[in-house]
């Protein structure tokens, strides 16, 4: 059910980070100091909100939404700056209002790191740990020789783009869903329920109902229905199941960590005799 949501997620997502990874804060125009961001500030950035995520133990459909908006902030600041930088706004489903800089000499890059630092910030339980981030880029600036009144300009606009993101993404209906009934897995041979040992619920069961943020609905492109459940050994499921069992004998430790980084809980859950121990799965330089 959330996989045309999801898609629609990732498919803003590559597109930001594409941008970021040929140049995201290369994007030019006459600089008003003698000092600007380099390139690298967006990886140390972006390293932070995932150090952030994974603190908090996001799920990865959380996770996505949460890259997604604060990346986005960040773009739409160099897409008004540069036109090879492509702005995202426009072309979004339900298009974005992005404020125009209020005339003031603002620098692109520092803006465009701002913008996405404060609005990462709102969107996670511990993102205020974000502010130590852009205050080490507001000092930089400083000590490189950025002009007051430009940094100041800067953050100001970073605030202005970032509160119109946030107020973006409130109306995107992902708030109602703790409104909903608590999800009830289908009894049945063939349906999804929780397992031991953890006995987790279900990862955002209702997710196919936000906004998507280019189709018209999470039912637009509806992927094929999956194989028909069966527990024959000459069946279609129990062969794309034996498939993968194989597979997963022969990974190794590498894309055991890939696989257990993309895995849709961030927790594991370990048996000590008759206690259970939750831990997260992804940790800082390693996961597991």
């Amino acid at each position: 059910m959330i996989i045309s949501s999801l898609s629609s997620i990732r498919l803003l997502l590559s597109v930001l980070l594409l941008v970021a990874s040929v140049g995201w804060l290369s994007c030019r125009r006459p600089t008003p100091t003698d000092y600007e961001p380099t390139a690298d500030r967006i990886g140390l950035v972006v390293d932070q909100m995932n150090e952030l995520m994974m603190h908090d133990v996001t799920n990865p459909p959380l996770a996505a939404r949460f890259f997604a908006y604060a990346l986005l902030a960040g773009n739409e600041v160099l897409a008004q700056n540069d036109s090879t930088c492509p702005s995202m706004a426009s072309r979004l489903h339900v298009p974005l209002t992005v404020p125009r800089p209020t005339g003031k000499v603002y620098s692109a890059q520092l803006t465009a790191l701002l913008a996405t630092l404060q609005t990462a910030s709102k969107l996670q339980p511990s993102g205020v740990a974000l502010q130590a981030r852009e205050q080490e880029l507001l000092e930089e600036c400083r000590h490189r020789g950025m002009p007051a009144a430009v940094v100041t300009a800067s953050q100001q606009y970073a605030q202005q783009v970032a509160q119109a993101v946030l107020a973006y993404a409130k109306q995107d209906k992902y708030y109602r869903i703790s409104d909903l009934p608590r999800y009830a897995p289908t009894e049945g041979e063939g349906y999804w329920y929780p397992t031991p040992p953890g006995f987790f619920a279900a990862v955002e069961p209702y997710f196919s109902s936000i906004r998507p943020f280019f189709l018209d609905s999470a039912g637009q492109f509806a992927p094929a229905p999956p194989l028909a459940f069966s527990p024959s050994k000459g069946s279609g499921f129990y062969q794309l199941m034996d498939s993968v069992r194989q597979v997963g004998n022969t990974l190794t430790r590498e894309q055991r960590q890939i696989a257990s980084f993309w895995d849709c809980n961030p927790l594991l859950c370990k048996t000590r005799g008759t206690y259970k121990l939750g831990s997260r799965k992804c940790r800082r330089g390693r996961t597991g």
